[in-house]
Formats: C-alpha cells, structure tokens, sequence
C-alpha cells in the first residue's frame, strides 16, 4: 500500500502483466487513515495491468475510510488493457474514478468484453444519468472501449438505465438480481442489447 491505497502503480513502465492464457487478477482494499486518499487500486500510468495474450483481467477494488476514497481509481489512457487476440475486463467495485485520457484515447480497452458491476452484493446502479450507488456516466462509458459490454451482476441490486450513449456494433447486457429500469432509449447501430433479471 502506497498512501493509503491497497495498490497503487505510478512508476513510469510500471506494469502488472501476463502473457499466454495466463489470466490476470486484482482485488485491493483502501486504508483507514483520517484522509480523502485510501483508494483501493490507484492507476497512474498506461499498461499499468495488461494482458498480451488470451488472458482476463479481473480487478475488485474496495475504497478505505475518508469521504473522497474510491474503489478504482484510473487516471491514465490505457491503464487497464487486453491487447492480445482476446481477453475480457471485469471491474467490480462501488465506487469508481475514470479522468479524461485524451482524444481517441481510452481508460480502458477491452479486446473482448468490459464488465462493470458493483462489487458488494445487492448494491444499486445506474448507466449513464440513471440513478444507483454506484454510478457509470456517460462520460465514463466514452472513456472505455469494448466489442461488448455488461453492466450490472445477478448479485447487483436494482439497475437503472439512462445514457445517451451511442454503443454502434458492440453489444449490450444489462444484469441485476433485482429490478431493471430503462428511464430513456438506448441507441445502437446493430448488434444486441438485452436486460436480464436473474
């Protein structure tokens, strides 16, 4: 731990990666100091955890004590990466911070699926402007790309859809194990997009 974060990668080529199908996994819990700064994961540079093969990335970040703690904090393009011939990202956590990586750029970059759910069961979330504790703008989902996206678990409780985003070809799932909500249209240029309640 670094400051209060459970991990924290700043070094310039800082990297935490796997090769072949060797899957990736992460899962760091804040501190309890009296300050804003016990993040659970903290990402300061690109490639920070990546995978050049088949491999999954998995990371659950849980925040420590201080009103501005998160649970994943990503402020560098291309943090988080599968840049093989396949590989899906998960990000469980209930609180996240995504900054603007750039024009063209990503926080990131899924060459298979982007998973983003609470990670304690039975909290609530909202996509876009919808309503959840844990909550995924707009502006979040652009700063990620992903041939297919899932938003929410069979553990998540109720999840509110509200975003203007325009998904084009990716496809779209929707999970919770409670109540599903769509507040406005969701645009796509082909592809599925499906709501699950499980």
């Amino acid at each position: 731990a670094s400051g209060g974060h459970g991990v924290y990668v700043t070094a310039s080529g800082g990297t935490i990666r796997t090769t072949g199908a060797g899957a990736l996994g992460v899962t760091a819990t804040g501190g309890a100091g009296s300050s804003g700064n016990n993040d659970g994961v903290v990402l300061y540079v690109g490639n920070s955890f990546q995978t050049t093969g088949t491999g999954n990335i998995t990371v659950r970040g849980t925040k420590g004590s201080g009103a501005g703690s998160y649970g994943i904090y990503d402020n560098a393009a291309n943090a988080i990466i599968t840049s093989g011939s396949s590989g899906n990202i998960t990000l469980l956590s209930d609180e996240f911070i995504l900054t603007n990586p750039g024009a063209g750029l990503y926080d990131v970059s899924a060459v298979g699926s982007l998973t983003i759910a609470p990670l304690t069961a039975g909290t609530t979330m909202g996509v876009g402007s919808g309503a959840g504790t844990l909550s995924f703008s707009d502006t979040y989902i652009g700063y990620t790309t992903a041939a297919s996206y899932v938003f929410g678990s069979t553990a998540a409780g109720n999840l509110t859809i509200n975003t203007t985003r325009d998904f084009g070809t990716s496809n779209v799932t929707f999970l919770s194990g409670a109540n599903i909500t769509l507040a406005g249209n969701l645009t796509k240029a082909s592809g599925a997009g499906t709501a699950n309640y499980l």
